[in-house]
């Protein structure tokens, strides 16, 4: 989804700060249109009789803060718009504050001023794309519980059709009925491997973000592939994301794939911190991507099989603004995902 203008309601009590902001978006020749308010009063008025894709906040307001309009943003209007609260210095207080009232994002007033490579302006235009395909997804919302119903109903026809299909091949030794069985049971297990990817995408659009620990998702993950692979889990066991619940399928599809596309027998997870992001990295033993793949491997379409490709693990770790590379040189992938200050933190010290 490509957005064609971007419409911004921007909050501050310092008109100078937000010329300069306006000169950097002229800089860049961004597709957006800024509308100013500068008080928490005015900002609602202006929030309550126009139509916005983004709004941003300064927290630190005269007699007042950003962290007010937040609220009334999210607990009054019921309104799921993004929005960003800048400040005019790092504070991992307010960060917290202000994600943890809803914010979808927290900048320092200098990342956008000095936005020479246009990155800051790209990562909000991405927020506003991802919510505009939330909301798509939201509008058929009315089907939900036929959708679900239909989903209970494709399962149990589908466990009838491979329980009778295990029946013939049990009590026949015809070879040809035998083969004609074995196409019926792999059509059977692929339609349902479908049918449990619409409904994990189905879930995507319609779950909020929350903090989960990591080191127990992994240790769930061990146990159910441990047949298939050795999982090294040197997640600290008092790590959290702040992520889409589906950031267990992330790792778990990074697991697959190293055994069916890489013939690994051992994955390691690992984490550390660089600067004020935190690095997981995911690093197996086997035969590594080829060269040719690792520009493509994120994308639509990419990989031989359904169900969780790179791409829609992309996606669900884009939707809180982690993101994931791959940088093996041969000797196994070596899977990096980045995790902002504001999206991790620590049970015992909280980031200290």
């Amino acid at each position: 989804m490509t957005i064609d203008k971007m419409r911004i309601l921007y909050l501050d009590d310092d008109k100078n700060f937000f010329e300069l902001t306006i000169f950097s978006i002229e800089e860049h020749k961004a597709p957006i249109e800024v509308v100013y308010a500068a008080t928490v009063e005015e900002a609602i008025r202006l929030f309550d009789n126009q139509s916005f894709d983004l709004v941003i906040s300064d927290y630190a307001l005269v007699g007042d803060n950003g962290i007010s309009f937040l609220k009334y943003v999210r607990k009054v209007r019921k309104s799921c718009i993004p929005f960003v609260i800048i400040t005019g210095v790092d504070d991992r207080v307010i960060a917290v504050e202000a994600i943890n009232n809803g914010a979808d994002y927290y900048l320092e007033k200098s990342a956008i001023i000095s936005d020479k490579t246009g990155s800051t302006l790209q990562s909000l235009q991405a927020i506003v794309e991802d919510r505009r395909a939330l909301n798509e997804m939201a509008m058929i919302d009315s089907f939900g519980a036929m959708f679900s119903v239909s989903v209970h109903d494709i399962k149990n026809n589908l466990t009838v059709i491979g329980m009778t299909a295990e029946a013939i091949d049990i009590t026949t030794s015809d070879s040809e009925i035998r083969g004609l069985v074995r196409n019926i049971s792999n059509c059977q297990r692929l339609t349902l491997d479908i049918l449990n990817y619409a409904v994990d995408y189905y879930n995507f659009g319609h779950s909020k973000p929350n903090w989960n620990a990591i080191h127990p998702i992994i240790e769930k993950i061990k146990r159910q592939i441990s047949y298939k692979i050795e999982v090294i889990n040197d997640i600290p066991d008092d790590l959290e994301l702040f992520s889409d619940r589906l950031i267990e399928k992330v790792f778990y599809n990074l697991c697959e794939n190293a055994v069916r596309h890489g013939r690994a027998n051992r994955i390691k997870f690992s984490s550390f911190r660089e600067h004020d992001y935190l690095v997981i990295e995911i690093h197996d033993n086997g035969c590594g991507i080829p060269t040719d793949e690792k520009k493509i491997m994120f994308d639509e379409g990419y990989g031989k099989n359904t169900g969780f490709g790179l791409a829609f693990c992309k996606k669900i770790l884009r939707k809180v603004n982690i993101s994931i590379g791959e940088d093996g040189n041969g000797s196994g992938a070596n899977f990096t995902i980045t995790v902002p200050e504001i999206r991790y933190r620590y049970r015992k010290h909280f980031n200290t």
